[in-house]
């Protein structure tokens, strides 16, 4: 179990002098909190929650916890009641991760390649024992689009300097991403500048 904060604080603004031009005036109810925010503050908690000692912040590892605890104490200064598990600023959360057992390979056939450096594997849960379509992406570039027909297929990738966004699509869209070197590629070490789909085999 993790615990994550219930509440989440945004510094829009550092002074009614700091507003983007054709900003509405602050209500007046809001004026003092408003104007209580420095841009001593600001800048300090920002750079703390987005600084190295964070690494991040991703979901259950440590930086995100730091993080955390840093804004439950901000809360507690501030005089916000805890409305969390037990009386504190948290609510715990279940949280599921799985791992690739050390000497798992991937047979095609004749063919076996070990899991690991030269292989990886995304968006696979529960028993990892998949049943689909395989289908071979190419892709190269950062304008690279994820191409039609990947939803639920297991997807063999051969991608070459994509970007994040189309990682991030990709594992969404297919059953399972098993990624493959560009350099492996059995036509060369070079991909279509657009991504394409190849073939697909029951």
């Amino acid at each position: 179990m993790k615990r994550t904060l219930i509440f989440a604080l945004a510094v829009c603004a550092v002074s009614s002098f700091a507003q983007y031009a054709g900003s509405l005036p602050v209500p007046k109810d809001m004026q003092k909190g408003f104007e209580s925010i420095s841009l001593s503050d600001a800048k300090d908690w920002l750079s703390y929650l987005a600084g190295p000692e964070c690494e991040g912040r991703g979901s259950g590892q440590p930086g995100f916890q730091k993080a955390a605890d840093f804004m439950a104490a901000k809360f507690k200064e501030f005089g916000l009641k805890p409305a969390g598990d037990n009386g504190t600023f948290f609510q715990n959360v279940p949280m599921v991760s799985g791992k690739i057992l050390d000497g798992t390979q991937l047979t095609l056939g004749d063919s076996s390649v070990p899991i690991g450096e030269k292989l990886s594997v995304s968006g696979v849960g529960g028993d990892l024992l998949l049943k689909g379509d395989l289908i071979v992406v190419e892709a190269k570039g950062q304008s690279a689009k994820v191409p039609d027909g990947i939803t639920g297929k297991i997807v063999l990738a051969y991608l070459d300097g994509v970007s994040r966004d189309f990682r991030r699509v990709l594992s969404e869209k297919a059953a399972a991403v098993i990624e493959l070197p560009i350099q492996s590629h059995p036509i060369g070490t070079t991909a279509p500048s657009e991504a394409s789909l190849n073939h697909e085999s029951g």
